[in-house]
């Protein structure tokens, strides 16, 4: 699993400098393990990746691409994983490509198409902020009279039918998305910080190292539930980015949440487990 994130990391360490001044940072990925999934060597998922990346670039949009030839593939909790790991200060947003390639029997036929799928997510957060699906009509097949060519034939065509659409609305989704990369969140340098889903000694760690920041002026608790402790966070005038910070602090030890901010609340919100170099 540690060697499929550096191979996805890595890509950051050489991406090409002249996209710099352009359009949102996007984390391209293919999820090829689950049910009904296309492998990621399958010609139809790598003519559906591999066209709509390119589509990408050609809108101007700066990609980070997974180097799934060389490696293997990801189901969606690695996917995350690898997304949760990447650099925040180097994409914005991570989109997960998979292919479903559906099979029914329908008495004597058989129902045949398929399905790709873009999940779209906001690295900041780790959350899945929107989700594209477009489907290709159904083929209905005699089993029996359609060989191997045949069946290649119509993987084909379902292709043609999908990849048009999912380029297009899948740009069209990003498009919509661009104010959110331009805007920054402008908090108060007095906050409410939160912290849901962490051990008690991992939350001890963390105001630990919170306290000793030098953006921070003062930590202080405030009267909460025990699994839900809450923070009175006073930052210094010339501090930066709370989310900076934070990550930095999660990063040293270990750990990942969600960072979900409003001009005067952060909270954290766990989404891996273990602290076991601490003990």
């Amino acid at each position: 699993m540690m060697k499929k994130i550096m191979m996805v990391l890595m890509t950051f360490m050489f991406a090409n400098p002249a996209l710099a001044n352009s359009q949102p940072r996007i984390l391209y990925m293919a999820v090829d393990q689950g049910p009904n999934l296309l492998d990621i060597h399958d010609p139809a998922f790598r003519r559906v990746f591999e066209h709509t990346g390119n589509y990408l670039h050609h809108r101007k949009f700066r990609l980070f691409e997974e180097n799934s030839r060389n490696g293997q593939g990801l189901n969606f909790k690695e996917a995350m994983n690898v997304v949760a790991q990447s650099p925040r200060h180097k994409v914005d947003f991570a989109v997960l490509v998979s292919l479903r390639h559906i099979q029914e029997q329908d008495g004597q036929r058989l129902r045949d198409h398929m399905v790709v799928i873009a999940k779209i997510v906001d690295v900041r957060t780790l959350d899945v902020v929107d989700t594209l699906r477009i489907k290709s009509p159904v083929a209905k097949l005699q089993e029996r009279r359609c060989g191997p060519a045949c069946f290649d034939l119509v993987m084909r065509r379902h292709v043609r039918e999908i990849l048009p659409r999912f380029k297009d609305r899948l740009v069209d989704r990003l498009a919509q998305m661009e104010p959110s990369y331009e805007e920054k969140m402008l908090s108060s340098s007095k906050l409410t910080l939160t912290l849901k889903g962490f051990k008690p000694r991992e939350i001890r760690h963390i105001e630990d190292r919170l306290v000793r920041l030098e953006n921070t002026k003062d930590l202080s608790a405030l009267t909460s539930q025990p699994d839900k402790p809450a923070f009175w966070l006073e930052r210094r005038e010339s501090a930066g980015d709370v989310r900076d910070d934070l990550s930095q602090v999660l990063s040293e030890l270990d750990l990942k949440a969600r960072i979900i901010q409003t001009p005067r609340q952060v909270i954290l919100e766990k989404v891996a487990q273990d602290l076991a170099y601490l003990d």
